[in-house]
């Protein structure tokens, strides 16, 4: 009685592995995606097509399985030809399905499914991403094929930017000269050139003619002592005055450049900040590369404030990792330009880093990706990650 119960017991055991197992090896299939035609029938679209071809020794049956994919471009969902459906799953994954009609593919032979993206296909990147397969008998299981290959593309379509396009638009180009260059950017509201020059140089005398531009004359005196090597003078010697006005607004300035001073008025911290950075700009490039004994700056009369308020940079930092030096140094880089928001992207759908211990999730499933009925390993399958997860 025992071993009759064994048996049965096998018996069944084999009949559930039987069923579980792919009813075909994927990696006996190669697909090929390829453009039929762009701007099908004169309209913003694209006819492509995936072709399945059965390298092995066995038949690929008419059912009981799907193709995965990801992809940029939408679909219409009936396919133009190969008698098989294409359903969106979830985000920019897809699924083709074979109908009723579709033939089973025999050892050597391949089949053509062709179908419309709603856009036009205008670079490689647009192809599919990352197919595989899935059996009926195994549905949380992702198979990837022996190869997939894109076809070379050869994109034709009204408007087209080719090299050729950009090169014959690039000859009207001509060298502006250096003494026509703006020398502050963003171009200041005013900016006139007069007659002489300033020296900077250590021994320049600094000024805070307000106390509550204490803390911005600390910075420019810490700049110059980078630059010039030698702490600023406090006799006589060119000056360099910071003094408060009303009437500038949040972010506004005014600099005036003269042969012995310099005067920078503002009504706030920000716009006394905004106006030594214009004095910075009016300086040889030099003084970043190199350790100068003095530079030579123009006289001008300068008034400016922003003309956007809303002025930003983002720094993706949940696809693209940087480290501390390079923010601090983009910060730099944003002052220098009078950038004033920094959006620093942190997290993202498909980038989450950061660990939050009552959230594990955002970490434990959300950092992975692969083939999945439930989302709760991982998430489904995108940008061509594949059907096992990463």
């Amino acid at each position: 009685m025992r071993r009759f119960i064994a048996l049965i017991v096998i018996a069944f055991a084999n009949v559930s592995a039987f069923a579980a197992a792919p009813v075909f090896n994927a990696k006996n299939l190669t697909l090929t995606w390829e453009v039929v035609d762009n701007n099908y029938k004169n309209k913003q679209q694209s006819l492509t097509a995936l072709i399945i071809t059965n390298n092995g020794t066995e038949t690929l049956p008419a059912g009981g399985w799907k193709i995965y994919f990801n992809s940029s471009r939408n679909f219409i969902a009936d396919a133009v030809s190969g008698n098989a459906k294409i359903l969106p799953v979830n985000g920019d994954l897809y699924s083709i399905t074979p109908n009723q009609n579709f033939n089973a593919i025999k050892p050597g032979e391949s089949t053509r499914i062709e179908y419309i993206c709603e856009n036009i296909v205008v670079n490689y990147t647009d192809a599919i991403e990352g197919p595989y397969f899935v059996w009926d008998s195994s549905p949380d299981k992702g198979y990837l094929p022996g190869n997939f290959i894109i076809k070379p593309l050869d994109p034709k379509y009204p408007g087209l930017v080719t090299p050729e396009v950009i090169y014959n638009q690039n000859k009207t180009i001509i060298d502006i000269p250096a003494e026509k260059l703006p020398k502050i950017v963003p171009l200041p509201l005013s900016y006139q050139e007069t007659q002489g020059i300033f020296t900077l140089a250590a021994g320049v005398k600094l000024i805070a003619a307000d106390a509550r531009f204490t803390p911005e004359l600390k910075k420019l005196d810490a700049w110059l002592l980078n630059t010039f090597g030698v702490p600023p003078a406090t006799g006589n010697a060119n000056t360099i005055t910071l003094g408060y006005k009303v009437g500038f607004g949040k972010e506004g300035y005014e600099l005036s450049v003269k042969p012995t001073t310099i005067q920078i008025n503002a009504s706030t911290e920000a716009g006394m900040f905004y106006g030594i950075q214009s004095l910075k700009n009016l300086c040889p490039s030099t003084i970043y590369s190199d350790r100068q004994k003095s530079v030579t700056i123009p006289c001008v009369e300068v008034k400016d404030s922003p003309r956007f308020g809303y002025r930003a940079v983002m720094l993706d930092v949940a696809r693209n990792f940087q480290s501390k030096k390079e923010v601090l140094r983009l910060l730099d880089l944003m002052g220098a330009y009078k950038l004033n928001i920094l959006h620093m992207h942190l997290t993202d759908d498909e980038g989450w880093r950061i660990q939050i211990p009552s959230l594990p999730e955002l970490t434990s499933v959300a950092s992975k990706r692969g083939h999945t009925l439930d989302s709760k390993n991982f998430l489904p399958a995108s940008h061509g990650s594949g059907p096992y997860f990463s």
